[in-house]
């Protein structure tokens, strides 16, 4: 099976070297990429693992799941190794993909932008959120989407988030996405494939919404991460 996803390796799976740093959601005294996303999405996980048998959806749309303990929520995407080509040339080695460590702090001109911004300094009440369902986000990517309770607790977050926005494309000319919060299960191989599990994604959107129905998590905070893979990420 043709594998197109830079994100992926190999099947088995074996995730290829992709590193950036982010700014993730946290409940609170809870952090990502250790146990911690197992106490929030350990429910999300035991269903991916019954209703997506992993040897099968891996043999007919070359699907790799991702591990539990890298599941999260994301505020905004920095810099990485997929847009850190955009930087004009005169500041990228300032960035210094090359030598992103898990965990270790990130470029101080790229601090300088998030602490401009008041992305980390706008408080959140802790804001509730439900489930829409799992979707398959870019012929990519399947994603457990979520969606605030309370939209307007998050409204001075959001500003900032907005800020930042200005400010990466600014100085970097880094376009951030709009916010879209949702929690990746995995990747396909190939966008080809899928498509072929659109299907079976109308039928788990279904089941997943039946089983979160009613299910609430809470975040009060955000945080910067740096990752060198998928399945490999730290707290700054």
């Amino acid at each position: 099976m043709q594998i197109t996803q830079k994100k992926i390796r190999s099947l088995d799976p074996e995730w290829s070297l992709f590193r950036g740093s982010t700014v993730l959601l946290e409940p609170m005294g809870i952090e990502f990429g250790a146990s911690g996303a197992k106490e929030i999405f350990g429910d999300l996980y035991r269903l991916i693992d019954e209703a997506m048998p992993e040897d099968a959806w891996k043999e007919k749309f070359g699907f790799c799941r991702l591990p539990a303990e890298t599941y999260h929520v994301t505020l905004a995407d920095l810099v990485n190794d997929g847009n850190v080509h955009r930087i004009p040339a005169s500041i990228r080695s300032s960035f210094g993909l090359r030598n992103v460590e898990l965990g270790r702090e990130y470029p101080q001109e790229l601090q300088n932008i998030v602490i401009e911004s008041g992305l980390l300094n706008s408080p959140i009440a802790p804001v509730r959120w439900s489930v829409k369902g799992l979707e398959i986000i870019n012929r990519s990517v399947m994603a457990l989407v979520v969606e605030p309770i309370e939209c307007d607790a998050l409204s001075d977050v959001l500003d900032a988030r907005n800020g930042l926005k200005r400010l990466l494309k600014a100085k970097l000319n880094i376009d951030l996405q709009d916010f879209k919060p949702h929690v990746s299960v995995g990747y396909f191989a190939n966008k080809d494939t899928a498509d072929l599990a659109l299907e079976e994604s109308d039928h788990l959107s279904h089941l997943s919404k039946k089983v979160f129905d009613n299910r609430e998590w809470s975040f009060d905070s955000g945080h910067i991460y740096t990752f060198s893979s998928m399945s490999n990420y730290a707290r700054s």
